[in-house]
């Protein structure tokens, strides 16, 4: 609740023109600094509800951290007095005529207000204000795959999933970046629920990416023998990208990586590193194979190095071939 109140604090909604005409000045601050009562709360829902179907909301910032607000308005209120939460639903009525039901709206604004703040916050991810509305937006994502799945079609789980793993992704990017403690587990994290959505159909260059990346961090902050989980994930995924997926540049270079990786495990290295080596992009990213050429031809002379032994030196006198 601290987090979504110093949304609503922080000043970004008060510029001339974010707030909705439709939404009077004083709802508008009612709603931001959760202090809507259920009937206001009613209000402030039927007015987005209209804006969103208009889509005329003036500030899609604004629209997000509003719809945050709202929905820890809607938690208070349904602790300290959830019968008159229900009239106030009740007494609104959907475009089909139906009165609101309580528990369905409660994960409508949820769903809506993480969706919002996620897209809006992952656009500049290392801007502490975004960092603030990603945690608020994982924490609602929490709510609603817990209590809403029920409710929603399937399309909407793997979406949730899909953005909440890609949140924690990109939270743990920004601790990690900042000199943060970021645990293996905040990667898991963030890599099952990848995984949740990328195997419920989310696919494409994208998901792949976002996938891959949250698996080799994983990767890397496990030690020794403990790693073996993240290896198999990995590779029991690699089979299935697509082609299309596989063409993408971050895709290769992630995969390129993790082959690099591996071949600190093998006694025979040049297996993982022959991919590098060989493997062509559509899309002739000849940057990115140089890049790895280099990488693979000093450790092939490395490896040639260790093969031929202390007595026979690679590089001087008669041992130069």
């Amino acid at each position: 609740m601290d987090a979504i109140l110093s949304l609503g604090r922080n000043g970004e909604c008060d510029l001339p023109g974010s707030r909705p005409v439709s939404i009077d000045e004083g709802l508008w601050q009612r709603v931001t600094t959760l202090r809507a009562s259920p009937i206001e709360i009613g209000r402030a829902w039927a007015a987005a509800l209209d804006l969103d179907l208009g889509r005329t909301w003036p500030d899609p910032r604004c629209r997000a951290v509003f719809l945050a607000c709202l929905a820890a308005c809607v938690e208070l209120a349904s602790e300290s007095d959830g019968k008159a939460l229900t009239d106030a639903m009740g007494s609104i009525r959907s475009r089909s005529g139906a009165r609101l039901n309580v528990g369905r709206t409660r994960c409508e604004i949820f769903g809506r207000a993480a969706e919002a703040l996620f897209k809006e916050a992952r656009r500049r991810p290392s801007d502490e204000s975004n960092n603030k509305m990603l945690g608020v937006a994982e924490a609602l994502f929490c709510v609603v795959l817990a209590d809403c799945s029920r409710w929603v079609d399937a399309s909407f789980v793997r979406g949730w999933c899909g953005m909440r793993g890609t949140a924690r992704l990109l939270l743990a990017n920004a601790r990690s970046s900042a000199g943060g403690v970021v645990h293996a587990g905040d990667w898991k994290e963030a890599a099952d629920d990848l995984q949740a959505a990328f195997d419920s159909g989310n696919r494409g260059s994208s998901a792949a990416t976002y996938l891959l990346d949250g698996l080799l961090h994983w990767l890397e902050s496990l030690r020794g023998d403990a790693d073996d989980a993240a290896i198999r994930r990995i590779e029991v995924l690699l089979p299935q990208l697509s082609a299309d997926e596989l063409d993408s540049r971050a895709v290769q270079t992630l995969v390129g990586r993790y082959r690099f990786m591996r071949s600190f495990k093998e006694a025979d290295p040049l297996d993982q590193l022959a991919w590098i080596s060989t493997h062509r992009s559509s899309a002739k990213q000849t940057w990115l194979r140089s890049a790895w050429l280099g990488c693979v031809g000093a450790l092939r002379l490395f490896c040639h190095a260790a093969a031929r032994g202390p007595e026979r030196p690679l590089f001087f006198g008669s041992a130069v071939r």
